[in-house]
């Protein structure tokens, strides 16, 4: 029920004493999560991640187990203490890597699109450190078009043009400005027409 929406978060971890690199799949799906939900979600955690988010593990392998409980923390959503976020199916890391490839195919119920981002995180002194990453949106089912159709991508620029209500263009401004200084970038940018490129 409700505009659902859905991030999908893929995540390198580096550890710097013995240079292993594992790679983490997460997924977070938003009931009432129109507007700014998803993307304001996906920020507490860059920001944390940005200011260096603490993990006490013995171990590289256990810091990588304990990483999804430190997103979950920043990713849940919650409104007058109810939760809006739901758990999802626990798949292997094929089946994942090909969802967050193409997040429309993966079956799950979605209103307002998808929020993919790909990470790349430092595990140094029992510290996660944020060292850059990318974002994309792709279009629900209400962003679709016949020319743009579910699950094509559309930059944020035309993200917040379908939601106004909820996001002016200076929250746009202020979100790319303050993300991309955390060298994260928006790979998809409009064209003058509007057309995501």
């Amino acid at each position: 029920m409700g505009q659902r929406t859905q991030m999908l978060l893929k995540v390198h971890i580096l550890d710097t004493e013995s240079s292993k690199k594992e790679t983490v799949y997460l997924n977070y799906h938003y009931q009432w999560g129109f507007g700014k939900v998803m993307p304001m979600a996906f920020l507490n955690l860059a920001t944390h991640l940005a200011m260096t988010t603490k993990c006490e593990a013995d171990s590289f392998q256990e810091a990588t187990k304990y990483f999804p409980k430190i997103a979950d923390t920043y990713c849940s959503v919650q409104n007058e203490g109810i939760n809006l976020t739901n758990e999802l199916p626990d798949d292997d890391d094929e089946t994942k890597e090909y969802e967050f490839k193409n997040p429309h195919k993966a079956g799950f119920d979605n209103n307002n699109g998808w929020l993919c981002a790909e990470l790349d995180v430092i595990f140094m002194y029992e510290h996660f450190y944020l060292r850059k990453g990318k974002v994309k949106f792709y279009r629900g089912i209400e962003e679709a078009t016949k020319r743009f159709p579910l699950g094509s991508p559309m930059s944020i620029e035309s993200w917040q043009s379908e939601f106004q209500e909820f996001c002016s263009k200076k929250w746009l401004t202020g979100y790319k400005n303050l993300l991309s200084s955390y060298n994260i970038d928006f790979p998809y940018t409009p064209n003058k027409k509007g057309e995501t490129k």
